[in-house]
């Protein structure tokens, strides 16, 4: 940013603090704040504004797979051409995996999101042609909305 761009900036900003807690059972009770220029309640209430801090931090999980589980932190291509193929490649994959999730979830009787990616990539990984998928890891709930949670404004 430029500096007479940086010096025409307020000194004070408005945000509105939100809170909500996370129950569930077998776990501590978790309070989660968030603090948003979105200020008018009527626009965005509490309850939706966690759905969208919980719809990102699904967001965030997929960038760790492609990044972390699947070693897309640092792209090894050294032309434009491969620069550009190679997380096209990455995504193919990631979408795979997710597909092997969802049959598995549908066999298993589970949400997909419990599927473990690991262990789906793999199976994707080892298998052979004609190999049926077995029955993959199930996690445990890890999602804040799986369980009830109460939103409270702040």
């Amino acid at each position: 940013m430029p500096a007479e761009q940086y010096a025409s900036l307020s000194d004070n900003l408005m945000v509105r603090e939100s809170r909500y807690r996370i129950d569930c059972t077998g776990f501590r009770t978790k309070e989660i704040t968030l603090a948003t220029t979105l200020t008018d309640a009527t626009f965005c209430s509490a309850d939706e504004l966690a759905r969208v801090y919980h719809r990102r931090w699904r967001v965030e999980t997929a960038f760790a797979h492609l990044k972390t589980t699947m070693k897309m932190d640092v792209l090894k291509c050294e032309t434009v051409d491969g620069v550009l193929k190679e997380p096209a490649v990455f995504l193919l994959v990631y979408n795979l995996v997710r597909l092997l999730m969802s049959v598995a979830a549908r066999r298993q009787e589970v949400d997909a999101d419990r599927i473990s990616f690991i262990d789906a990539l793999r199976w994707l990984r080892n298998a052979k042609p004609g190999d049926e998928l077995p029955k993959l890891v199930v996690n445990p709930y890890r999602s804040l909305f799986h369980q009830r949670s109460v939103a409270r404004p702040t």
